[in-house]
């Protein structure tokens, strides 16, 4: 079961000790609408813990105690583009450290992360369960109980709550403030013009201790905070792929305007940046601004970025504007160089769907499934074209088949559960409902579905119990005309009365609803 909440209603701490305590094992995801991180637990105990704008942080940590070189971190880095496989692993691969070095730098990474996370005042958590990270070669696992009481004696002890911006430039105030030698040492390097990072970067120390030392500095008043430092265009192109990792994460999350934020980012840093602009269209596109996301992929094209992912969510977003002839044109130009490519292929099979051509899109979603057996949505839209030829039995069948694939799509489960009712199979269509609507309990045309389902089948309280659910999502005059016929059946006719004349204010033309409440009233 999914856990989600605010920090200002339950502390990260509290969050992570419920977790720990109940020995879950999956990810909590956590942002404060600037930064999104992600803890992996398993059994109760914290596995992998890491900011997305530092995905690499164990290479910085290891490199700040000298136990790789700066070379050694660059070559493993282009290992890993190739080989997308974790940085600690290839490291351990290539004989650049041992399996015990990078256990210690992995345990650190995960303290540093929490001692970030810890300083969040105000953010939201989303926990997954069973829900694990890359499969890694070392594997560590930390007591979440040993950094919940470190954390809770440094900050009493620095009186602290939040982490100083890294682009904050640093000002010396008071040099006459008791310090000892470490603090004294990074005093020194606070001239008035470098930044929290470039302090650290100066120290050579590890960033979690000379954090812990700066917010000492803070808080004794011997240093203040200035103003941020404008970043170089070296540093601003250097960010792209951590706006990009921010960006991707709060769109996972359904988070459009700070995913617009980041992405908006990118491409002020450059203009023509494929990812800056792709990934704005995209959310462009989920906030229903087509017109924007259009401009922005046909930009795109006009720069020489003719990739099939471009001209896939250009026909996407033309489709949603229902049209349909333009997106089809669109399509067939890109698939003459691209053939095989299963979006595009997919798409295509939709617009011939919508367009009512079910020969020609049962080929080229059969197609898009020959390409990628593993991807549930070409069994989705094969199965509504041959629900659409009446070939209901094939229909489950292949729905049934990309059932396998575990989508995790109310919409797919929705539709099992039609062709499920269309065979008889009614305790089946039931049981797929009720999915539908665990996966997502705002999933109206399953509630909807169900309730239907239930009245239609004579199981009135299981059905009153679901149109009241639906009252209080929507203002439909059906949900409250079928409450009242269902009120009147139990013998409740105040209750019947009321939901029949919330009915007629949402349909006044409706001659039924006025009968009923004639009845009511007689």
């Amino acid at each position: 079961m999914a856990i989600m909440g605010s920090l200002k209603e339950m502390s990260l701490p509290d969050v992570i000790q419920m977790l720990a305590l109940g020995k879950k094992s999956g990810v909590l995801s956590v942002t404060n609408r600037e930064n999104f991180a992600y803890i992996y637990f398993e059994d109760g105990k914290i596995i992998e813990a890491r900011l997305v704008s530092k995905e690499n942080r164990i290479g910085e940590i290891l490199l700040k105690n000298g136990i790789i070189t700066e070379e050694d971190l660059k070559r493993a880095l282009e290992i890993q583009k190739e080989k997308k496989i974790p940085l600690g692993d290839i490291l351990v691969e290539e004989g650049i450290v041992d399996e015990e070095k990078l256990r210690d730098g992995l345990k650190k990474q995960i303290e540093e992360t929490l001692f970030t996370l810890f300083t969040w005042e105000d953010g939201y958590f989303n926990f997954e369960p069973e829900v694990y990270p890359q499969e890694k070669r070392v594997h560590i696992q930390v007591n979440p109980e040993d950094i919940l009481l470190e954390a809770a004696r440094l900050f009493d002890e620095l009186k602290v709550t939040r982490l100083p911006d890294r682009d904050m430039i640093l000002i010396p105030e008071n040099p006459d403030v008791e310090m000892d030698e470490k603090e004294r040492r990074i005093f020194s390097l606070i001239d008035g013009k470098r930044s929290v990072e470039e302090v650290v970067a100066a120290s050579g120390d590890e960033e979690f201790e000379v954090m812990k030392v700066i917010i000492s500095l803070l808080g004794k008043g011997a240093i203040r905070e200035g103003e941020k430092k404008k970043l170089t265009r070296e540093k601003e192109l250097a960010r792209i792929g951590e706006h990009e990792n921010l960006g991707i994460a709060f769109l996972e999350m359904d988070m459009l305007d700070e995913a617009e934020r980041e992405f908006r980012r990118i491409v002020e840093i450059d203009p023509s940046s494929l990812s800056g602009n792709f990934y704005l269209s995209l959310v462009k596109f989920r906030k229903k601004e087509y017109e924007e996301a259009e401009r922005l992929l046909k930009k795109l094209i006009e720069l020489g970025q003719r990739r099939p992912g471009v001209y896939a969510n250009l026909a996407c977003i033309l489709e949603a504007q229902e049209r349909l002839d333009e997106a089809e044109r669109i399509l067939t130009d890109a698939l003459q160089n691209y053939p095989e490519n299963f979006h595009l292929l997919l798409n295509m099979g939709i617009i011939k769907l919508k367009k009512g051509n079910l020969e020609d899109a049962f080929l080229y979603l059969e197609k898009a499934k020959e390409i990628d057996p593993s991807s549930y949505l070409s069994y989705f839209y094969l199965g509504y074209v041959l629900a659409s030829m009446g070939k209901v039995a094939e229909a489950l069948d292949m729905m049934l088949r990309g059932a396998e694939h575990k989508p995790q799509d109310p919409a797919y489960f929705h539709n099992l559960a039609r062709l499920y009712e269309e065979t008889g199979e009614l305790e089946r269509a039931e049981e797929m409902y009720k999915r539908a609507i665990e996966m997502d309990k705002e999933f109206l045309p399953s509630l909807h579905a169900l309730a239907e389902f239930y009245y239609r089948n004579g199981f009135f309280d299981l059905a009153k119990e679901v149109y009241e659910t639906l009252a209080e999502k929507e203002e439909n005059w059906e949900v409250f005309f079928k409450l009242g016929n269902i009120y009147y059946r139990d013998g409740e006719k105040e209750r019947a009365k009321t939901a029949w004349e919330h009915a007629l204010k949402l349909n006044p033309e409706s001659e039924i609803i006025k009968k009923n409440l004639k009845l009511a009233e007689g």
